[in-house]
């Protein structure tokens, strides 16, 4: 669960920023910007370009996550399902 959670924060990180930044706008004031101005955009994209190679490669571990998960949860229901019959039969 703690690997589904780190995951899911990561995503959540990087799409707020990526929320706040519109893309178009940023292409379309490109012309318009100072050297730092370019550079810090130039940092930022880096970024946010290796956030989304890391979410991408860790896809794998959610989902196994995320399977594992799914296996407790329905052990769980059956246990539950279990004794509910039990219950019933009392």
């Amino acid at each position: 669960m703690q690997n589904i959670e780190k995951i899911l924060d990561l995503v959540e990180e990087l799409f707020d920023e990526l929320e706040n930044a519109d893309v178009q706008e940023l292409h379309e004031a490109l012309p318009d910007m100072e050297q730092d101005e370019v550079t810090e955009l130039r940092s930022s994209i880096e970024d946010w370009i290796d956030g989304l190679d890391e979410i991408v490669a860790r896809l794998p571990e959610l989902q196994a996550s995320i399977l594992d998960l799914k296996g407790d949860l329905e052990r769980l229901n059956d246990s539950v399902v279990e004794m509910e019959e039990g219950f019933e039969e009392d």
